[in-house]
């Protein structure tokens, strides 16, 4: 969130009054509300079927592509 707080056009730009304790309530938030959830309901139970693994980078680009065996 630091780094969109002076670029309009960054998904980050929104949140750049928010303080330390406003962005950490935001990110729990995210993760209980959609990316925990997500987790649970899609990733756990697919992954056996999975062919590859996409690993972020720190800006959520594509970094490493892992093959998995089959």
């Amino acid at each position: 969130m630091e780094s969109g707080r002076n670029d309009p056009g960054s998904f980050y730009y929104a949140f750049r009054e928010l303080d330390d304790a406003g962005r950490r309530d935001f990110a729990k938030r995210v993760w209980t509300g959609i990316n925990l959830p997500n987790l649970r309901d899609h990733i756990v139970h697919d992954r056996a079927e999975a062919d590859i693994v996409i690993h972020k980078n720190a800006d959520h680009r594509m970094g490493e592509i892992t093959q998995l065996p089959r």
